[in-house]
């Protein structure tokens, strides 16, 4: 088994099975169970709390009245790999990465970005129906979003909930869910979403650690409230590029938010990314 520097095992338990890049290609969204070796939990949960008293973590969270109505708040960092080694490492040289680049098609798999959820045991929070893309600068549609959880997650608390092929309509959304002028839906379930919408299919998983989920740029989905809320449940999302992906400036979102840019100048002064070109492998490393 190859290792990477950190003594890590880079590839997956087993590789991903035709049922399902189907499942895939045909719902926006696949668990894929038991391809994380055990060997990675601790330290991703190590690299957590290690995160999260790193002052220069992008972290982003809720108001403290939001948070205080919740039971508290529900972490969302951005851009661990920039701090952390075991971050950079499952971001490049993981089964993680190993499973993007059996998902996308083409010569070239780029690292994008990675997103840390924390929501500890009371926090009643979730994340609000979306489709990625309308967060990302960028067109194209060779993407792939991996969330790999550090705990065990029952599809009934706190587990994300995808809608069934809508992956495949051409809605146009808002940052909340909610249908923009000009856009359609062609089910009209898309606008103000309630957890249990009705009238279209949804699909969520028990999640074992060692299970990954995997989904397309355009599926709608949403972060589950929680039921019981006993549990801490720690998952990170990583984000990969592929051939067809190329940078947009007239789109608001990732990597052009203003506090991203800082943080990649920081590092990279001479950053720079072109409208319609494709991205810096400084800061997008190329993982294929």
């Amino acid at each position: 088994m190859t290792r990477n520097h950190l003594g890590l095992p880079v590839e997956p338990l087993r590789n991903v099975t035709p049922e399902e890049r189907d499942a895939l290609a045909r719902d926006g969204a696949a668990v894929i169970h038991g391809v994380l070796p055990e060997a990675w939990i601790d330290p991703l949960r190590d690299a957590v709390e290690d995160l999260l008293a790193n002052p220069d973590y992008l972290e982003r969270g809720q108001t403290e009245d939001s948070a205080r109505a919740m039971g508290g708040p529900m972490i969302n960092g951005f851009m661990g790999w920039l701090h952390n080694e075991v971050f950079a490492a499952l971001a490049t040289h993981s089964p993680a990465s190993e499973i993007a680049k059996q998902l996308l098609p083409g010569q070239s798999v780029q690292y994008f970005y990675d997103q840390l959820f924390v929501k500890r045991p009371g926090v009643d929070s979730g994340t609000p129906w979306h489709r990625d893309r309308n967060y990302y600068s960028i067109d194209g549609k060779d993407f792939v979003s991996i969330w790999v959880p550090f705990d065990p997650v029952l599809a009934d608390e706190t587990s994300v909930t995808y809608i069934k092929g809508s992956h495949l309509h051409e809605d146009v959304l808002d940052r909340s869910g909610r249908v923009l002028p000009g856009g359609h839906s062609p089910s009209g379930l898309f606008g103000d979403l309630s957890a249990n919408p009705q009238g279209v299919e949804t699909v969520s998983w028990d999640i074992n650690i060692g299970d990954v989920v995997v989904h397309d740029l355009n599926t709608v989905h949403m972060g589950g409230l929680g039921r019981t809320n006993s549990a801490i449940r720690r998952a990170v999302a990583l984000r990969y590029l592929g051939d067809d992906i190329t940078y947009n400036e007239s789109l608001p979102g990732i990597p052009s938010l203003p506090e991203l840019l800082e943080i990649y100048r920081a590092r990279w002064p001479d950053l720079e990314v072109e409208d319609g070109g494709k991205f810096d492998t400084r800061a997008f490393p190329l993982v294929r």
